[in-house]
């Protein structure tokens, strides 16, 4: 019988927790009526005062990413990089193009979100921008994990030849080796090489490094995690003090642009690696009591969904105020004309930040529905074409996997 796969439930409670940080941090950073910036307080805070979200949620997802790095048993380079382009691009063009369809659909409507549908915004723009559409922005992560994944593939495979059962490349080398273009991605972002097609450079090079850690973690440092102390998470909080005593304030790194870099190429990977530290310190800690419940695991199996789809999740939640405010005599401060154009714009009904748990609510339950459907259809299609085994060449559904970031 096939060995049972192993559930490492400290995970499931990381990508929970960093899905649940790139949705508030949506919430978090966004504009007024006038468009200025502003940050609305969510009333919901997983340590943002102390681990900004910038800087950590996708360095965790790249440091978990590099942690269960897996090739299968005499998989071919090729074959890996296709079996991730299915896995990870082609529902990112396949969102990019429905969303697409959705700002077409609307402008009609008189919403005006989201830019000119054009081959590039379709086709080219989702590799180095991921902003085109508005709507499906956190998708723009997909791309540099793909890189990252791939290059690292490659990387390996490289030194394979040089190996042989007396010597190995040591985990430490790719570690250190994968870090120093971290800091070289992160000084071309510093001076300048961070927009147009840079990014799809820079973006990898600045995850780099924490998809190393998770590897270096995995391969050589887990063995000596053994301490069941909960000291180490006031050391990285005394950690981030000194950084923000250092430096004049708490930072914050965007690595969606790396344009805010101010403070050198070294100080946003040791930022991310403390909020890691402290993060994956208390997953450890409530393994036991969270880990397996019924959210946990339903957010954490559905973080590519939520990353593409959480803004539809988020209009919705508008639209609703929106008809309460037409058919009805409350919330007359609603203000259509923003809701028609700036979707970095969130109502606050009644004046109450509270009100703003239903964008967060909205931003990862609707796109977990959206998946659950996209399940549903899948078994459906295979059901079918179990039924009828003579379907057309190349139009059998393919079996239905989880679409987490992995």
């Amino acid at each position: 019988m096939p060995k049972a796969k192993t559930i490492d439930y400290r995970f499931k409670i990381l990508y929970a927790v960093a899905i649940t940080m790139v949705v508030c941090s949506h919430i978090f950073n966004g504009t007024s009526v006038d468009g200025q910036p502003v940050n609305y307080e969510l009333g919901f805070d997983l340590f943002y005062h102390w681990f900004p979200y910038g800087s950590l949620q996708l360095a965790i997802f790249a440091f978990a990413s590099g942690y269960f790095f897996r090739v299968r048993p005499n998989e071919r380079a090729r074959t890996y990089v296709w079996r991730k382009f299915k896995q990870l691009i082609i529902p990112m063009y396949l969102y990019n193009f429905l969303y697409g369809w959705i700002v077409r659909v609307t402008a009609l409507q008189g919403f005006s979100i989201g830019g000119y549908v054009t081959w590039d915004s379709l086709l080219l723009a989702p590799l180095y921008d991921g902003n085109q559409f508005r709507y499906n922005v956190g998708g723009w992560f997909v791309v540099p994990l793909f890189l990252i994944q791939s290059f690292n593939l490659l990387v390996r495979r490289f030194f394979a030849p040089f190996e042989s059962e007396t010597f190995h490349v040591p985990e430490w080398a790719y570690f250190v080796f994968y870090f120093s273009f971290g800091l070289l991605g992160n000084t071309l972002a510093i001076k300048g090489y961070n927009t147009g097609w840079w990014l799809l450079l820079v973006r990898p090079l600045h995850l780099l490094p924490f998809f190393a850690l998770g590897s270096f973690y995995r391969h050589t440092l887990e063995k000596y995690d053994t301490i069941k102390s909960i000291w180490l998470l006031p050391a990285c909080l005394l950690a981030k003090y000194l950084i923000a005593a250092w430096v004049g304030y708490m930072p914050d790194y965007a690595p969606m642009w790396c344009n805010n870099f101010v403070n050198g190429p070294l100080l946003p990977i040791l930022v991310g690696y403390i909020g890691i530290i402290f993060w994956l310190r208390l997953a450890r800690i409530l393994e036991a009591s969270l880990g397996r419940t019924r959210l946990v695991n339903l957010i954490a199996d559905n973080t590519y969904s939520i990353m593409i789809n959480q803004f539809a999740g988020f209009m919705l939640v508008k639209g609703f105020f929106a008809l309460v405010a037409t058919i009805t005599p409350f919330l007359g401060d609603f203000n259509f004309a923003a809701w028609h154009s700036d979707i970095w714009w969130y109502y606050e009904a009644f004046g109450l930040h509270q009100s703003l748990l239903l964008y967060l609510a909205a931003g990862l339950t609707v796109p977990i529905l959206i998946q659950k459907g996209l399940n549903f259809a899948t078994s459906e299609l295979a059901a079918l074409d179990k039924r009828h085994p003579q379907s057309p060449p190349g139009l059998k559904p393919t079996k239905h996997h989880k679409l987490t970031i992995k």
